[in-house]
């Protein structure tokens, strides 16, 4: 069975990106191994996104009867060493993601749903 998400619009109406440097030690207790805090001139990289996003409906809808949704996400910079003895570095998410992708035009409006 061939199951697809619906395409979802809606409008970025606020989104602030804060980041910041925080002492190395006090990220890694707060790190599932195998990851370390990714450092940068000694301290470990984090970060809050803070988004509200307004007339969230499925394509199709008229705006009027979308939803809204004020959210926060905080990320972490992080490293570890893969088998084969490389360094991995990404950003480890603590938050809800939905399936599928999100597209976003210069006017804040934007669309999510399943890439095929």
């Amino acid at each position: 069975m061939n199951f697809h998400l619906p395409i979802i619009r809606g409008v970025i109406e606020r989104r602030i990106l804060v980041n910041f440097r925080v002492d190395p030690g006090v990220v890694m207790n707060r790190l599932p191994a195998p990851f370390e805090p990714m450092r940068v001139r000694g301290h470990a990289l984090v970060g809050i996104c803070l988004i509200r996003l307004k007339q969230i409906r499925p394509r199709g809808l008229p705006a009027t009867l979308g939803v809204s949704s004020e959210n926060a996400a905080h990320r972490i910079a992080v490293e570890w060493n893969a088998e084969d003895g490389a360094l991995q570095m990404r950003n480890v998410e603590h938050e809800w993601r939905a399936l599928g992708t999100m597209r976003n035009d210069d006017r804040g409006v934007c669309e999510g749903g399943h890439d095929e």
